[in-house]
């Protein structure tokens, strides 16, 4: 999976910046924002410094497809 952490280093960057993702219930960003400071760090985020032109590790990315996806069949 292209975006599993079995599959993926935590420093393996996604190549799309958050800003190019269209929103499913929330941006990317909000996501990030709504996150733990401490379980972005274990992945070399920092909360505070979170911006929409960045580029993340892509197993964040992962989780964020993965939490909308799963909102999406609590609602079908």
């Amino acid at each position: 999976m292209p975006y599993s952490d079995e599959e993926n280093s935590k420093m393996m960057l996604a190549n799309i910046a958050s800003i190019e993702i269209p929103p499913i219930y929330c941006t990317y960003l909000e996501w990030l924002q709504k996150q733990e400071a401490s379980h972005l760090q274990r992945y070399g985020v920092k909360k505070e410094t979170l911006h929409d032109r960045q580029f993340l590790p892509r197993i964040l990315l992962g989780e964020y497809f993965r939490d909308q996806f799963l909102r999406l069949v609590d609602q079908a």
